[in-house]
């Protein structure tokens, strides 16, 4: 037989067993050699649920299963050229739920899990060679997941487990960028990643937090952005980064209504910010190249203030107790300032 046949053969057999659901629709169209697709739709449970996979290509495989109280869930393959993967894409105990996937070129990889989750919504497109993409949301509640890559070689990771009302976007532009999300035990949180040139990398990551928003914008190449938020409610870190061989790494922890806040723009500018306490303001913006910043602030009420402009300049601040305010301001080439309050 055939391979194609042969993978005709598996996909209309393991099809026939959506027989048990109820008002569900399967739709299966493969076009090329060796392409296979498996789906899952046996539980009596699963009502008014899609599945439609599509293959173009040779070598492609794809997989998906909705099952237990999956309701008015929707699950869209289509994967377009050779070798590409969708594999253990999953909606269990998910009601009005929605998974799409769709990966243009060669060689690209996806896995997506939906768990006990409710109104939640997984969206991936993939073009280009070699991408790969990791979604978990298991025990959320109105989660939701965007991710586009378009160029090649391309990373993003996505695990939201016992969160409610979280949203994670992820876009990525050009080749080899990294990504990565963590949301666990919070809830009403968001993280928004957008990177745009080559080999940029941007991770955050929100623990134990509620109403928390960590925003990552990067534009050029080598660039490195991240943003950690733990036990700490209400809050928000915003890195925004534009050249090449930045980098920029922002925490807050133990408090609420902190604000963390970097901007560069040059080649090879550094700024951490490490915070704990509530009402802590912590900005820090950079021009030029060269330039290291660093803000501590430990305590209640700190706001921290680096603005550098330049080449080679260093601008150090330790905050402890409250309601302290530090200014530093440096203009020009090898300029060195502290702050310790």
């Amino acid at each position: 037989m055939r391979p194609q046949l042969l993978a005709t053969a598996i996909v209309f057999a393991i099809a026939s067993t959506s027989i048990l659901a109820n008002n569900n629709t399967r739709v299966v169209n493969q076009n090329g050699t060796g392409n296979i697709a498996i789906g899952d739709q046996s539980d009596p449970t699963s009502e008014g649920n899609t599945m439609v996979q599509t293959q173009n290509g040779d070598n492609n495989f794809s997989d998906a299963a909705q099952f237990n109280t999956t309701l008015n869930s929707t699950i869209v393959h289509t994967q377009i050229g050779d070798n590409n993967f969708s594999t253990t894409l999953e909606q269990e105990s998910a009601i009005n739920s929605a998974m799409q996937l769709l990966q243009s070129g060669n060689t690209n990889e996806v896995f997506a899990v939906q768990f006990q989750t409710l109104n939640s919504s997984m969206g991936l497109i993939q073009q280009g060679t070699g991408n790969r993409s990791n979604q978990v949301q298991q025990v959320t509640d109105q989660a939701s997941s965007n991710v586009v890559q378009d160029g090649s070689s391309h990373i993003s990771t996505t695990i939201q487990p016992l969160s409610s009302f979280d949203n994670v976007g992820v876009t990525q532009l050009g080749n080899t960028h990294i990504a990565s999300s963590i949301q666990t035990s919070g809830s009403l949180n968001t993280v928004n990643i957008w990177q745009n040139g080559s080999q940029n990398t941007a991770s955050a990551g929100q623990g134990g937090t509620t109403s928390n928003l960590v925003t990552i914008n990067q534009s050029g190449n080598d660039n490195s952005g991240g943003g950690a938020q733990n036990f700490i409610d209400n809050s928000t870190i915003s890195v925004v980064q534009s050249g090449s061989q930045n980098d920029a790494q922002a925490g807050q922890a133990f408090g609420e209504f902190s604000n963390t806040e970097m901007t560069q723009n040059g080649t090879l500018n550094v700024a951490f910010s490490n915070g704990a306490g509530s009402f802590i303001q912590s900005l820090t913006t950079q021009f030029g190249q060269q330039n290291d910043s660093f803000h501590q602030p430990f305590g209640d009420g700190h706001i921290a203030t680096t603005f550098q402009s330049g080449t080679l300049n260093t601008a150090t601040t330790f905050q402890n107790g409250a309601s302290q305010t530090a200014n530093i301001t440096q203009l020009g080439s090898s300029n060195t300032g502290t702050v310790n309050q």
